[in-house]
């Protein structure tokens, strides 16, 4: 027997039973004296992360594998134009706000941005099911007093909530929409006890709950943390649980903000789709630290045979936190001896454990420091030891403590803790004891100094007088070799004499099924000395998980038995997707019914008939009439619905009452539901049946339904089998199916009833796969050529959900088969006016390809996959890539509505895109040694992009296969990597993802196979470098690379360049008043053309105080003009914007090498005056060879430029405001340190700078 094997009371093996136990020998732990936190609020940690230099900062991964870099500086000013748009839409300090947002750097903007403001964010998941995020965020909103919602693009969530009159006011948009607000740089005074986050519990035990976490709670726990495990601003950190989790969001992100250190987040179902990115990952950042749950680690496991030929170099990994669910030594184990050649240091691996209620993990250990070899922990690997400040404890149902090595009740103690759940007093109540100690509702024990957790209270299994925790059961299942790691599960389900134990698992593919039931059985009745009843394989989509993957037994245990219905042994060998699938498919050409043989039985006569598609409706027959059943009092239908969307499991009497009642239950409701309980079964009680539906279990209540009594099932049933029909080719009986299914609705799911929390959010679930089931159907009819039918039908559905890009998408495909192509247009330009005036956002990527082939009359493939299918794969015989047949459909920018001049530009970019005085003289097309390369260079904000997009549109279409774009910085003005790039290219011109390999090699000779032979137009802006545009360039010149840069690019073959200079004065005064109204050029053209004048004719600035001075009503222009004559006023107009036009020109002076600052520096230090080489040398106080080679230098840069001069030999120079601007004085320190040597520089010369400005 081990310590699993006991419930709380009993002793762990080897520990004698004390007769009178001491304090020390309790089971109580206390991690000593809590750190003061270096910051008292969050806020405030994020200010202090802004001013660490790089590489502090964040690295996003996204779902291609391209990486994103954003510095905290960078997250702290998109936070401050976000809390700009909140603030502007009313949001005040203390409210609550719901964060439903997928998107991580978008997430994290908002959540920041509340932060700041003093909002309280409340996040909601995005993961799982398709149809379980929209009804959770319904059910929390709605729970919670209808608070303020920032929301992504999802329009199923909009459709199944915006109906309600209290959602107008609570939605404030898309990230994008309070984005661009002007920036708010006032910070709410928060204190440490203030509430500064809500997090929802994983659901793994029951519905979720909102934690409350205060700034100290967080921060208590973030240095606590870093103390107990050495942890500073070195730290390198790979996480890819979601950042909505208290994992994702605490653990990490908010620890490395406190600590200023480099953080990682690549998306969790991209790494599940390879578990060994998560290690290339590791070893690419250098990461010192990552975490995951058990499961993570099996499945790495599972990868032993793809090790070989890995370069990784995992040695600076020593935090490895294995947490979220019970650990398994085996599993832990392997992993290490897996990796111990890739150098991953033998002490790395940290078990631990923590819950959202402590703000993230507060206990863990070094699994090295324990003796393992022995085998005493290969069923229960220890928790740790608790971080300072937090202390555990053990005890027994009467709170008092256990004995050291007894298993008992968890409780926790600390600064962490939280102080109880949001709108629930009495759960609150009930979770902290007495002397305030946190209930966990997870068993332990303290042995050696150590917490070891044995599992959750709930999950304890009792069979045959032995005990069992889940987590132990589905270990020794699989170290079986046909069981697929990490999707097992073991729990109990209904049987007829009672609980049975149920094992449910993943075979690996020719598994013999009767070969594999007989082992597990004899596997666990020989480790563990259980039997198990069933043995039920099923598919990995099957295993419901939380959002950091954690199992939820109770959830497939009630999906199970809810699609069961019978405990006879002979449906233990099936899959529980089997249950719903079970009829035969039908034969083309054969009638098809989507009832079951049982429902059938049920329409004859003796069985109930229960309808909940629509308002509750339940019948009998009786004597050959309908017998109508359906109870009349409001709360007991209530309740009964309850039991309905349970079928066949029980239901705490607690779920009840929480739903009936929520945060106010009557002093006697236990009792009153027992007065609804025995209406219900008064009302379905049958003549000649006499099995009691209703029926008492432990703690709750069950109604047992038989397979066709309920429209729900049936629904279902008729679904699954259509999506297995589709799937199979066969879209008749599908689309056959589905119109039986559909059929059976009569209305909304419980039509007319009143509902709490948690019958809210399964009733929105189940109005959304009413809408899948629909799109599902008319996919199925597109397939059969059903088009001009459709037509009709789509209409009125695009004008019931305005904001479903899958119906719309349905209705351009219908419509242009049917030749009307004006409908199909209709539709797109009727969406994305919707999307982009009530979201802020474009229609997706096959909407804009569906509107481009309606365009050019191309008819588009017959069979679409709907938009939220997910993506099938095909096994083909191995070779290279398959070359896309389609033309790549690359998006440009939107062209700049009022771009203004420009024209001898316009004309000279067309010649040199033209081929004219092509190097070799081959025309366009002809095949020559590469292709036709643009560059148009020029400073920062002369308007190098606005040109090359206006040209690119112009140009279009000269190349018939396509456009392609892409932009080489990233959003921190750091150059992007060429593979990164490629990419995002390769994905445009249709290659999947997992196509894609990591070689920046391979990705350029992929890129230049697609590109052969095509006529592509490839948009490159922002270059930093020939390096990085070399692999970017198609394969032969029938196309045209047209690039953008602030600096010459040697060596680019065959390159043509186009230098930009400002405006001509005409065109920059009439560009400003564009942009500014002409109403408002009241002041005579001699102030307007000041005004353009002291902008430096530059567009960037033209635009920048031009869409100030439009929001100024109270300005002149000549106001204007006077007031930007002073450098102060200038730099102040351009930095408040919210582009910040100072912070673009502040990136190109920051990548020059210090030397050449300082001489710019120098240069500027005379002010806004033109100068020439001779007034250059005397600022420079260098010879003349030295003057001469810098000044070349700071030209090829852009941060100098050349003024026209009458005389062509005369060299007029000027360094331009937007630079001059953002230069400190030529004195400052740093420019006279040379880089790396800590020499300073003499300040009267720059003689010798050239050797080190490189």
């Amino acid at each position: 027997m081990t310590a699993a094997d006991l419930s709380p009371g009993e002793l762990s093996p080897g520990v004698l039973s004390p007769a009178g136990p001491s304090p020390a020998d309790l089971s109580l732990l206390d991690g000593g004296t809590a750190p003061r936190p270096e910051c008292a609020t969050l806020g405030t940690a994020l200010v202090r992360a802004s001013l660490v230099p790089a590489p502090a900062g964040m690295c996003f991964v996204g779902a291609d594998g391209g990486e994103t870099h954003w510095s905290y500086a960078r997250l702290l000013r998109e936070a401050a134009r976000t809390l700009g748009g909140m603030r502007e839409a009313g949001v005040r300090p203390g409210e609550r706000v719901v964060l439903h947002i997928a998107d991580e750097p978008e997430l994290l903007t908002v959540f920041w941005a509340c932060v700041l403001g003093g909002f309280v964010p409340l996040l909601v998941g995005t993961g799982g099911h398709r149809d379980a995020a929209p009804g959770l965020l319904h059910s929390v909103w709605d729970r919670h007093g209808h608070p303020r919602v920032v929301t992504g693009r999802d329009q199923r969530i909009l459709a199944a909530t915006r109906t309600h009159p209290a959602w107008g006011r609570a939605w404030l948009g898309h990230p994008h929409h309070l984005r661009a607000a002007a920036p708010d740089h006032h910070r709410h005074p928060a204190g440490p006890d203030d509430l500064a986050v809500l997090l929802l519990t994983s659901g793994s035990t029951g519905a979720p709950r909102a934690v409350t976490l205060t700034h100290r709670n967080i921060l208590s726990r973030s240095a606590a943390t870093a103390r107990a495990n050495g942890l500073g601003r070195a730290t390198r950190t790979v996480n890819w649980m979601p950042l909505d989790h208290a994992g994702g969001l605490l653990l990490f992100h908010v620890r490395d903000v406190y600590l200023g250190a480099y953080q990682v987040h690549a998306r969790r179902d991209w790494v599940l789709a390879d578990p060994l990115r998560w290690l290339t990952l590791a070893d690419r950042h250098r990461a010192c630290t990552t975490w995951a749950p058990n499961f993570a680690f099996s499945l790495v496991n599972d990868q032993a045979h793809r090790l070989t030929g890995r370069t990784w170099d995992l040695s600076r990994l020593r935090y490895l936190m294995n947490g979220g669910e019970a650990v398994h030594a085996s599993v832990v184990r392997r992993f290490m001896e897996l990796l111990a050649p890739f150098r991953l240091p033998g002490d790395a691996m940290f078990p631990g454990w923590g819950m959202s209620e402590t703000a993230a993990g507060v206990v863990d250990c070094r699994l090295s420091d324990l003796n393992t070899a022995d085998g005493r922990y290969d069923r229960c690997v220890p928790a740790g030891r608790p971080h300072p400040g937090t202390a555990v404890r053990c005890v027994d149902d009467r709170d008092e403590q256990v004995p050291a090595g007894t298993v008992g009740h968890l409780q926790v103690s600390g600064p962490s803790v939280t102080a109880g759940y949001l709108d629930d007093p009495e759960h609150t109540r009930r979770s902290f004891t007495a002397d305030g100690w946190f209930r966990t509702g997870d068993l332990a024990f303290v042995r050696d100094g150590v917490l070891t957790v044995t599992g959750r209270a709930g999950d304890l299994i009792e069979h045959g007088g032995v005990r069992c925790h889940s987590h132990e059961i589905e270990a020794a299942v699989e170290e079986l070799d046909f069981v697929t790691p990490s999707h097992t599960v073991a729990c109990p389900v209904t049987g007829t004499a009672g609980d049975e134990l149920a094992v449910f698992y993943h075979p690996r593919p020719g598994t013999p099924p009767d070969r594999a039931e007989a082992a597990i059985r004899a596997r666990v009745t020989a480790g563990l000395g259980l039997t198990v009843t069933r043995v039920v394989p099923v598919d990995t989509q099957d295993i419901p998980r939380t959002g950091i993957g954690k199992l939820r037994r109770a959830r497939l245990r009630q999906w199970y038995e809810a699609r069961d219905g019978r405990t006879d042994r002979t449906d233990t060998d099936r899959r529980p997707t089997a249950v719903v699938n079970e009829a035969p498919a039908p034969q083309a050409g054969k009638e098809v019914n989507v009832m079951t043989d049982t429902a059938r039985h049920a329409a004859d006569g003796g069985a109930l008939r229960i309808g909940v598609l629509g308002p509750l409706d339940i019948s009998s027959q009786d004597g050959g009439r309908d017998e109508d059943r359906t109870p009349t009092a409001p709360m007991t239908r209530r309740a009964l619905a309850m039991l309905l969307l349970n079928a066949n499991r029980l239901v705490s009497t607690s779920t009840l009452i929480d739903e009936l009642w929520e945060t106010e239950p009557p002093r006697l409701a236990r009792k009153t539901v027992q007065t609804y309980v025995y209406q219900m079964r008064k009302a379905l009680r049958c003549p000649g049946d006499p099995v009691e539906r209703v029926r008492t279990g432990p703690g709750g209540y069950r109604i047992d339904l038989r397979p066709g009594e309920l429209d729900l099932w049936e629904f279902e049933h008729g679904v699954a089998r259509a999506r297995t029909a589709l799937d199979e080719g066969d879209p008749r009986t599908a689309a056959t199916l589905l119109r039986q299914a559909l059929a059976l609705w009569r209305g909304e799911p419980f039509a007319g009833l009143e509902t709490g929390m948690l019958l809210g959010a399964q009733i929105a679930q189940i109005a959304e796969s009413r809408l899948g089931a629909l799109e599902l159907r008319i996919t199925a009819d597109l397939q059969l050529g059903r088009h001009r039918g459709l037509v009709g039908e789509l209409r009125q559905l695009t004008a019931d959900h305005p904001l479903n890009e899958e119906f719309a998408a349905q209705l351009m495909l219908a419509a242009h088969r049917s030749g009307q192509r004006a409908t199909a247009l209709e539709a797109f330009a009727r969406l994305r006016r919707r999307l982009v005036d009530e979201l802020g956002i474009e229609p997706g990527e096959r909407l804009q390809w569906l509107q481009r082939d309606v365009l050019s009359e191309v008819l588009p493939a017959p069979e679409p996959l709907p938009l939220t299918a997910p993506a099938r794969t095909v096994a083909a015989t191995p070779g290279p890539p398959a070359r896309p047949t389609q033309p790549a459909h690359g998006r440009l920018p939107l062209d700049t509505p009022d771009f203004t001049g420009r024209t001898r530009e316009l004309a000279e970019l067309s010649a040199l895109a033209g081929g004219d005085g092509h190097r070799h003289g081959t025309p366009p097309g002809g095949h020559g040694a590469g292709p036709r390369v643009v560059v148009v260079l020029g400073p920062v904000g002369v308007g190098k992009t606005a040109l090359a997009v206006h040209g690119a549109h112009r140009l279009a279409g000269d190349f018939p296969d396509g456009v392609l774009h892409a932009r080489l910085h990233d959003g921190d003005d750091r150059p992007r990597t060429a593979a990164s790039v490629l990419r995002g290219l390769l994905r445009d011109c249709g290659t999947g993802p997992a196509e894609l390999p990591d070689d920046t090699d391979e990705l350029a000779g992929m890129f230049r196979a697609f590109s052969a032979g095509r006529s592509l137009l490839v948009l490159l802006d922002d270059a930093a470098g020939t390096d990085q545009v070399l692999p970017l360039l198609p394969a032969d010149d029938a196309s045209l690379a047209l690039v953008t840069s602030r600096v010459r690019l040697p060596g680019l073959p065959g390159a043509r360049s186009l230098q930009l200079g400002p405006l001509s004065a005409q065109d920059a005064a009439a560009f400003f008043a564009g942009v500014a109204g002409p109403e408002r050029m009241a002041g005579g053209p001699g102030a307007l053309d000041k005004v353009a004048e002291l902008m430096g004719h530059y567009p960037l600035t033209l635009r920048a105080v031009g869409e100030k001075f439009a929001a100024r009503p109270m300005w002149t222009l000549p106001d204007l003009a006077l007031g930007l004559v002073h450098d102060g006023h200038l730099a102040a107009e351009l930095h408040d914007e919210a582009c910040d036009v100072l912070a673009r020109a502040s990136a190109a002076v920051a990548r020059l090498p210090a030397p050449l600052r300082r001489a710019l520096a120098l240069l500027a230090s005379a002010g806004a005056a033109p100068f020439d080489m001779e007034r250059a040398g005397r600022l420079l106080a260098g010879d003349a060879w030295t003057v001469q080679s810098l000044i070349g230098r700071l030209l090829d840069h852009h941060v100098v430029v050349r003024l026209d001069h009458p005389d062509p030999s005369t060299l007029v120079l000027r360094v331009p405001d937007l630079i001059r601007l953002t230069l400190p004085s030529p004195d400052d320190a740093e420019l006279h340190i040379l880089p790396g040597t800590g020499r300073e520089l003499d300040g009267r010369t720059v003689s010798g700078v050239l050797t080190s400005a490189g």
